[in-house]
């Protein structure tokens, strides 16, 4: 147990830590050249993801609820728990930004693919390796 919780505090401050120096060594866009295959352009997401106009409360609530369910399956089944993991850290990387900004800081930018940070990836990969290991059953 204290191996996961280790885990996700670590993955919290990586994507914690890039998000301050993205922060402090670029400045904001409004909008990011879209011709280049990776670039990094830092935006502030008042919505919900790839950019849907969701009011902050409730994605701050619906956050929590997700927190709530991936921390009960983490402890609950071991076969998930390096993917819920990384899914938790990704969320309260997100969710910290929503409480203390009002915003999530995103700055990388792949092509013609809305920017993001590295909780997103974080989440996506988590979620990724779960359907994977879901539908080979």
């Amino acid at each position: 147990m204290k191996l996961k919780v280790f885990l996700i505090i670590s993955l919290f401050l990586i994507d914690r830590i890039s998000k301050e120096v993205m922060e402090r060594t670029l400045t904001l866009c409004k909008h990011y050249p879209k011709d280049s295959i990776i670039s990094f352009h830092l935006m502030h997401n008042y919505g919900g993801a790839l950019g849907l106009n969701i009011s902050r409360i409730i994605l701050i609530f619906f956050s929590s609820i997700a927190i709530l369910i991936f921390s009960f399956y983490l402890f609950r089944e071991r076969r998930f728990s390096l993917y819920l993991s990384l899914i938790l850290g990704g969320i309260l990387g997100n969710l910290y930004d929503r409480i203390f900004y009002g915003y999530v800081i995103d700055f990388i930018s792949i092509w013609k693919f809305p920017v993001f940070n590295i909780a997103d990836c974080f989440i996506s990969i988590g979620m990724f390796f779960i359907i994977i290991n879901l539908l080979k059953k």
